[in-house]
């Protein structure tokens, strides 16, 4: 290859990378009814001398109606273990208690939460991915929050589209530290661009809570489309 055409070539690969990282993209909940999913979610938390828990649940979920504004799904815990020990031995009947559960929730298309059926709360005692309402490139954020603890309160979540390809966007989720919160690991989410719906989801924590110090890690993977059995949802 001559050096014109090296030159030639090195300019269309800068011109595309700059065009790439200049382009917006979409994120939306995209979904069937009848569509499901398998979900499995990893939390470990590590109170030192006081004991620890670490414990793997499994989610089975049907899509039910989808509309322009919002999708319902069912959602059922098929299988729960854990495995706890010292002061927070306690926190197993917690777990095990959500084996069976069934119940219903609706979301918008960004994700977020509108009512739930069966099970108290709307989630927002966990990090979750809420989708940006209209385009984003690499670089842009947007924000949300949760409620850990009473005793923590409002945490705010800065979410930030770290990367994307033709198939998946990375987002970040930053959370605003307190004297009782502490990242350890950024939360980060994988995004499935065709349905919205993330493939894996990972972070760590730690927490001051009625005097003790808890390392709290998490891990999320879901398996798309559901490969297993009719997954009772």
């Amino acid at each position: 290859m001559n050096l014109r055409a090296r030159v030639v070539g090195a300019l269309l690969v800068l011109s595309s990378a700059a065009f790439a990282a200049d382009e917006k993209i979409t994120l939306r909940w995209n979904v069937l009814p009848q569509q499901r999913f398998e979900h499995q979610v990893k939390i470990a938390i590590d109170a030192g001398e006081n004991g620890s828990v670490a414990a793997t649940m499994h989610f089975a979920e049907r899509v039910i109606s989808v509309t322009d504004e919002a999708v319902k799904t069912s959602m059922y815990v098929p299988g729960v273990s854990v495995m706890a020990s010292g002061a927070l031995a306690a926190a197993s009947a917690t777990f095990e208690e959500m084996k069976g559960l069934k119940y219903e929730k609706e979301c918008d298309l960004t994700g977020k939460a509108l009512s739930l059926a069966g099970m108290s709360g709307l989630g927002s005692s966990t990090v979750d991915l809420l989708l940006p309402k209209g385009e984003v490139g690499i670089g842009d954020i947007w924000q949300s929050s949760f409620n850990p603890n009473p005793a923590i309160g409002e945490v705010k979540i800065t979410y930030r589209l770290e990367s994307f390809d033709r198939d998946t966007a990375v987002i970040q989720a930053d959370l605003a530290e307190s004297e009782n919160l502490t990242v350890v690991k950024p939360y980060r989410f994988v995004v499935e661009r065709m349905s919205g719906r993330y493939r894996s989801a990972e972070g760590a924590l730690k927490m001051k809570l009625q005097g003790m110090s808890l390392s709290v890690s998490f891990s999320h993977q879901t398996i798309y489309p559901s490969k297993l059995r009719s997954n009772g949802a």
